[in-house]
């Protein structure tokens, strides 16, 4: 996982594309996890599968939550030729489509830590 806070969109997307394989990209929605300071780690994520590793995910930090940054990743990315844009508006539904269309364990481990942690598992 690569964390981009401050690359540009245009960096930030030629990071995720960099090695893909295939045509799909999957985007997350606006997530946070809590930081060490008691506050709110903002992000996006975006998965492709790269060609020696498969599944991967690389995250940008959302600065304050502003979901215009989503926004602008989706815009970045359709400038982008051929690609298949997914975007899911839930993790659990990312993770699930990830593993549909990359399968392996990595993927398979993220999306039983997410029904865990929404007590589904």
């Amino acid at each position: 996982m690569i964390r981009a806070e401050g690359s540009s969109f245009k960096q930030f997307v030629d990071l995720c594309l960099a090695g893909k394989n295939d045509i799909h990209v999957v985007v997350g929605p606006l997530c946070w996890h809590p930081n060490d300071s008691g506050g709110k780690d903002w992000y996006v994520t975006v998965a492709t599968s790269g060609a020696e590793h498969g599944f991967r995910h690389d995250q940008i930090v959302v600065p304050d939550g502003d979901p215009s940054y989503s926004g602008a990743l989706l815009l970045e990315l359709y400038q982008r030729r051929p690609l298949v844009i997914h975007d899911c508006d839930d993790e659990l539904q990312m993770a699930r489509l990830c593993e549909i269309l990359w399968p392996c364990k990595r993927i398979t481990d993220l999306r039983k830590a997410v029904e865990r942690e929404r007590g589904l598992a």
